[in-house]
């Protein structure tokens, strides 16, 4: 019986997987071209946010001067 139930489980894992079509080399240069456009793009996000990024600190650095010196004047 126990044969049974695995040769029945062997024979479907062989159909199902000759019935799987291994991917042509059209598809596979197509998906090779939708993610390198992801990675382009990711790329782009990425500099767009490290340019925010230093723009950011950049201002955070100058309200920072600004607090300091409106603390000395309050001090004076």
């Amino acid at each position: 019986m126990i044969k049974l139930i695995f040769s029945v489980v062997l024979f479907m894992a062989l159909a199902i997987s000759a019935y799987a079509q291994p991917q042509t080399r059209e598809e596979l240069e197509k998906q090779r071209q939708q993610l390198k456009r992801e990675i382009e793009e990711t790329e782009k996000l990425l500099n767009s946010n490290k340019t925010q990024t230093k723009e950011n600190l950049l201002q955070y650095n100058l309200i920072s001067k600004k607090v300091n010196l409106q603390d000395r004047v309050i001090d004076n």
